[in-house]
């Protein structure tokens, strides 16, 4: 892509919950400047690019959205509600959702229309190539595109990025502003918060919102936003907070207040959370590697590619998940051997590790972090994510990751 307009990123790096001086409550910085409309305006410090970004979807008659590889609830949430706003503004575009990866059982609930585009390896892409505007979504660095559909990004005549995660240390400003409009916002716990703010600007009005019934009486026919839409949107913001339990902004609980009223999160949370007896079974069989520091204070595991599957993934995670809540220890983290021949880690804790990993070629967020390698072997692996997380004790970052569970 040849880039010939000024990339804008509005990137609100460490912005966190401030006090008021007027009250004990504690609000965002963001919040501070402007209210939180959720689905129906863009936060005051987003307005410009995001209506930059819906200029380019407006002059765009052939889109694609795209997303990072080994998806997530807000890669997936995030990119179809897009989707599913863009085709209810603009029905006459010409816009897909390309995945180069089956979407996750976890995830196959949300996609009820079967609106996903899924290549395979080989797959002729022609129809996707040289397109008017390629939307990424929950993406940091190009490097965290499939190799199958870096392609599709790299002939697209425009691209626009929308994103949540701050600039890795290391990555260079072209790595990470790769867009010709980048809507970043690191003070968002999800992409899908930022999706969101794209309602308005898009023309689009919630349904539930007492302006939609005020125009609708004088003829107003824009499209509303009901659950199709709304439904991504909370699976994103539940996926990428830890269910509610890493808020870093407070204004965030604004956002979730406006989805609730046209979406069952109880629902998305059954349907997200399925577990059978397999499932039981499985862990337990995980269980059998797992190895303590001497402190007990950080606990890991190593998996052979035999435990490489996308089953084996959800239920590692759900016991580091379950390790971050346990009282005493600190870090978890799983080495995975995977069938390609690189090697993963993934790695949860109660205190800020990113720049840590991030030293060693990984990145993420404060409290839950990932890399990937090809040059070394899982034991090495280990051994690398494990001498870097004895760097973050308790004496050095006293301030826990907040946890609102």
């Amino acid at each position: 892509m040849i880039q010939n307009n000024v990339s804008l990123s509005t990137q609100i790096i460490g912005a966190s919950a401030i006090k008021s001086k007027n009250s004990n409550r504690f609000i965002s910085k963001a919040a501070s400047d402007s209210i939180s409309f959720g689905l129906y305006y863009p936060d005051k410090h987003l307005k410009k690019p995001i209506y930059q970004g819906v200029g380019l979807i407006k002059k765009a008659q052939n889109i694609v959205i795209l997303t990072h590889y080994n998806h997530d609830g807000d890669a997936i949430g995030g990119s179809l509600a897009l989707l599913r706003k863009i085709k209810k503004a603009f029905p006459s575009k010409n816009i897909s959702f390309v995945l180069a990866e089956n979407v996750k059982d976890g995830f196959k609930f949300i996609d009820s229309k079967n609106e996903i585009s899924l290549i395979k390896k080989g797959q002729n892409i022609a129809q996707y190539l040289n397109s008017d505007l390629v939307i990424s979504v929950d993406v940091a660095e190009r490097k965290l595109f499939h190799a199958d559909v870096s392609p599709i990004l790299d002939s697209a005549k425009k691209v626009l990025k929308i994103d949540h995660h701050p600039q890795n240390a290391k990555a260079s400003q072209e790595e990470f502003n790769f867009g010709d409009v980048n809507v970043v916002d690191s003070t968002k716990e999800s992409a899908s918060q930022i999706v969101m703010q794209f309602a308005k600007p898009l023309g689009l009005h919630p349904e539930s919102s007492p302006w939609r019934k005020i125009l609708k009486f004088w003829g107003d026919k824009n499209p509303k936003i009901d659950s199709l839409i709304s439904d991504p949107l909370a699976l994103g913001a539940l996926t990428d907070s830890g269910v509610f339990s890493f808020i870093k902004n407070p204004a965030f609980f604004n956002d979730m207040a406006e989805l609730s009223k046209t979406t069952d999160f109880a629902k998305i949370r059954k349907d997200l959370f399925k577990h059978t007896l397999d499932d039981f079974l499985g862990e337990r069989d995980i269980s059998q590697h797992i190895k303590f520091s001497d402190d007990k204070s950080i606990a890991h595991f190593i998996l052979g590619k035999e435990f490489d599957c996308e089953r084996t993934e959800k239920l590692s995670k759900n016991l580091l998940a379950k390790f971050q809540k346990t009282e005493g220890i600190n870090h978890a983290f799983y080495i995975q051997e995977r069938k390609d021949g690189s090697v993963t880690a993934s790695v949860r804790s109660n205190y800020p590790v990113k720049s840590v990993i991030e030293e060693i070629g990984g990145g993420g967020h404060d409290a839950a972090c990932g890399l990937r390698r090809k040059d070394i072997t899982a034991e090495q692996l280990s051994e690398m994510v494990y001498e870097q997380l004895k760097k973050v004790t308790v004496q050095s970052q006293p301030q826990k990751v907040q946890n609102h569970t």
